[in-house]
């Protein structure tokens, strides 16, 4: 397993100035990590050539690989020319992902709404067939860069396991495939085991992330920092294997399931980062040596 992180796992150090993506690149490489994961919060590439060129040389110098270019973007839209718009927008980012030297591009495919009306099996059906028809395109073109596409289990609407795996069956490209978020499950009330289980067949990517869970009431635990999954359980960020996740049991899953590629940390506690960031990648090593057998 390739492990390393996600640039957002540091967005405190990003957003305050405290460290830049040239630094955590550093930092990342001097723990010995194998890979990091680009997310663009706190920087950007877009329209940045002379950035995306730099970065490139700095990751490559610091021998690290860039496993995934991480990007938002909605196929929603009813309008064909709307959706043929966004594909194209795509279409750069894909290139700026070749240019990084990045093994993946993973775009968003909806926005992360949780309007119930949004989110409903009802609406996804309606949507799937021209999300998955949108996937097929931004997966073709990105197979002549030699960059694979994955859509994350994120936010409201793209989320739980069975959503995920009718789009990677309806998409039908080698060049596609999933990126599995442990505890973005959760957020949907899917139960984890099961759902990076389902998942895996299509899995090409892995985020590692664990969650506080505690019951539906009206009022957050303290302190604060929790959210609410769509069906009202009460979620906080945590250092990776201090949660409430079976973490031990998804890692072996993983592991017994031949699984040997990219995995990235994504923290989004209220911990130190820097502090939380080095524990939660030692847990997940454990976790997954533990795996064995």
């Amino acid at each position: 397993m390739k492990l390393g992180i996600s640039s957002y796992s540091l967005v405190k150090y990003l957003r305050s100035g405290q460290m830049s993506l040239t630094e955590i690149i550093d930092w990342a490489a001097a723990e010995g990590h194998a890979q990091i994961e680009f997310a663009p919060i706190g920087y950007t590439f877009t329209d940045a050539p002379d950035f995306v060129a730099a970065t490139a040389r700095r990751v490559r110098d610091a021998g690290l690989e860039v496993s995934c270019y991480s990007i938002g973007a909605d196929f929603m839209a009813d309008d064909q020319a709307e959706r043929d718009a966004e594909v194209r927008r795509m279409m750069g980012e894909i290139d700026i992902a070749a240019a990084l030297g990045s093994r993946y591009l993973r775009h968003d495919i909806v926005s992360w709404s949780a309007d119930p009306e949004q989110t409903s099996a009802a609406n996804f059906d309606r949507l799937l067939p021209r999300l998955a028809e949108s996937c097929r395109r931004t997966a073709r073109y990105a197979a002549e860069r030699g960059v694979g596409i994955l859509v994350e289990n994120h936010g409201q609407i793209m989320n739980g396991w069975e959503r995920l795996v009718r789009l990677a069956q309806l998409v039908d490209d080698e060049n596609f495939g999933l990126l599995t978020d442990m505890g973005n499950l959760w957020c949907v009330d899917d139960d984890p085991l099961v759902g990076v289980r389902r998942m895996l067949p299509w899995t090409k990517h892995l985020h590692c992330k664990d969650f506080y869970r505690r019951p539906i009431a009206p009022e957050p635990p303290a302190p604060s920092g929790w959210f609410t999954s769509r069906g009202g359980y009460w979620l906080r960020g945590s250092v990776f294997g201090s949660g409430d996740l079976d973490v031990a049991t998804i890692l072996r899953q993983v592991r017994a399931a031949g699984y040997d590629g990219y995995c990235s940390l994504e923290f989004e506690g209220m911990e130190e980062p820097e502090i939380a960031v080095r524990d939660s990648i030692a847990s997940i090593a454990g976790h997954w040596e533990a795996a064995v057998g």
